[in-house]
């Protein structure tokens, strides 16, 4: 592949070759919304286990150490209202227990909760391959802005020399009474314009590159930067579309599944829940030590038993729930489809861009070699003294922005296959 060069002297300032797969690398390696991504999809992989946890007894122990007085100045017994203990006499008193609880049945919820959790995960790798593929398009769209400049600065800074030359030779035969000053002034303006479209395409180019650098953490200067033509061998009708395979059904369909197994949940929790419990106590009790109230524990009780959960009324609270988690589902439903409708739209635009841009660039060949070989054929008859040099300069300006038109076409074509390719490229996880 051939790269043209600002000038000879730009040649040896070149020091960086950009292709758009090293910047694409590069800004993959710097995102912070991958890395952002790949942390929620460790976050959401620990609420696996604690979703698990559900399984597991949960085990408590507990000291308790206090001083009671007795305020009455007799001997009382132990008085209770209702559930308050009212304990007799004076002294130190301690006391440790352990309890354990298990849910024993619960309608399967704890296997939701634990579906719930793993959805999540799907669902954030799900969002991990979207802002991949979301990249990965900002990239080649900034790409191929800062290649389409590129090209049109190379051509403008190859064409300003010879511009400058017919100015010279028109202003020669003006003096010598071949051309008007008109003509004169009419190429000295074009050299002007040249000149500051030029520094105005300098300024566009340093621009894009660094909206580039935002991407890569790389700085770039424009003068010595060469940005290598994006290069498909792929065609339109290579690529399909599958629904099945974007990350964005993948992510709906994973939050819906996660809300119908909550709407499930809600159900269930209507249900008795079957839990075993084992309570194991310790007491120890002195009049006028805390140290031989300590050292007085004893095992005083173990209660091992079952209790059966079962919900009566909780003000309507439940039936909310469960509408909601309806609604929801429908919500996600609803979006879903205009993801779709909106994913199909860009993928039907793209590919009427990359098949009208092969189109264009077979028109645009053609104008290009009927340039050339008219530049050709100038040039031996100037050699003839046929026809003046001037001329043949202009047809060279010509030859010029038919190549410069020529890689505009093929950049806005192959940027389209490129962007088909990222949008049909992302294979289910």
């Amino acid at each position: 592949m051939v790269h043209l060069l600002f000038s000879g002297e730009a040649q040896e300032k070149i020091q960086t070759v950009l292709s758009f797969e090293s910047v694409l690398d590069q800004a993959i390696a710097n995102s912070y919304d991958l890395q952002i991504s790949e942390t929620d999809i460790a976050i959401s992989k620990t609420g696996i286990l604690e979703a698990r946890a559900e399984y597991y007894p949960q085990i408590q122990g507990r000291f308790n150490s206090e001083y009671q007085r007795d305020l009455t100045g007799a001997l009382s017994s132990v008085t209770t209202i209702g559930n308050t203990i009212l304990p007799a006499g004076t002294r130190f008193q301690n006391s440790a227990n352990v309890q354990a609880t298990l849910t024993l049945f619960n309608f399967g919820i704890r296997r939701k909760r634990v579906g719930i959790a793993k959805d999540d995960v799907g669902a954030k790798n799900a969002l991990y391959r979207q802002r991949l593929r979301d990249l990965k398009l900002q990239v080649l769209e900034h790409y191929t802005k800062a290649l389409q400049t590129y090209h049109t600065l190379t051509a403008n800074r190859e064409t300003l020399p010879t511009q400058q030359t017919i100015y010279q030779m028109t202003e020669r035969l003006h003096q010598a009474g071949e051309s008007s000053k008109v003509l004169v002034a009419e190429e000295a303006i074009q050299v002007a314009k040249s000149l500051s479209e030029q520094s105005n395409l300098k300024a566009q180019f340093q621009k894009q590159l660094k909206a580039l650098s935002y991407y890569t953490q790389a700085s770039y200067d424009s003068d010595r930067v060469e940005i290598s033509t994006l290069e498909t061998l792929i065609t339109p009708s290579d690529m399909e579309m599958i629904e099945a395979n974007l990350p964005e059904m993948a992510f709906y369909n994973l939050e819906i599944d996660k809300k119908r197994k909550e709407l499930a949940i809600q159900r269930r929790e209507q249900l008795p829940q079957l839990t075993t419990y084992t309570y194991y106590n310790l007491f120890g009790a002195d009049p006028d030590q805390w140290s031989r109230s300590v050292s007085d524990l004893q095992n005083r009780s173990l209660s091992v038993g079952v209790s059966l959960n079962v919900p009566i009324f909780d003000g309507f609270k439940n039936r909310a729930q469960i509408k909601r988690a309806k609604l929801e589902i429908e919500k996600l439903e609803i979006e879903k489809e205009k993801k779709l409708a909106e994913l199909r739209r860009e993928y039907e635009s793209t590919h009427l861009v990359a098949v009208s841009y092969q189109e264009v660039l077979e028109n645009r060949a053609e104008a290009a070699l009927q340039s050339a070989e008219k530049l050709m054929m100038e040039e031996r008859l100037s050699v003839q003294a046929l026809l003046d040099r001037v001329s043949v300069l202009k047809q060279h300006l010509s030859m010029v922005e038919e190549e410069r038109a020529l890689k505009q076409a093929k950049t806005q074509k192959n940027s389209a296959l490129a962007k088909l390719q990222i949008m049909t490229d992302m294979e289910a996880q």
